[in-house]
């Protein structure tokens, strides 16, 4: 017999650090955040290692690595919710998991 279905919860992290809050992540979290997800966890995060390839977003608990996420015109899309060419073009292509 089988147990219950463990739902784990996903968790977008959104650099605020100095590097990727001076390419825009200070709009990317906000923007991210007004509109929110069922069961999806959007959290400002200090830096995540990438300096100078941001605004950087890491998607837990697949580990799977955005950059250069921007919010032009209002249109900005919450990467853990995103399919098709938008989310794959922002993939970071440096790393091994994406």
């Amino acid at each position: 017999m089988h147990g219950p279905l463990l739902v784990v919860p996903r968790k977008v992290l959104v650099g605020q650090n100095r590097a990727c809050r001076k390419y825009g992540a200070a709009e990317v979290l906000p923007a991210f955040l007004a509109s929110p997800v069922e069961n999806v966890a959007i959290v400002a995060s200090n830096c995540l290692g990438q300096c100078g390839n941001g605004p950087m977003v890491l998607v837990l608990p697949e580990e799977v690595w955005y950059w250069r996420q921007e919010c032009k015109l209002g249109a900005c899309s919450c990467p853990a919710t995103s399919t098709g060419p938008f989310a794959s073009q922002l993939l970071y292509p440096f790393c091994d998991r994406c």
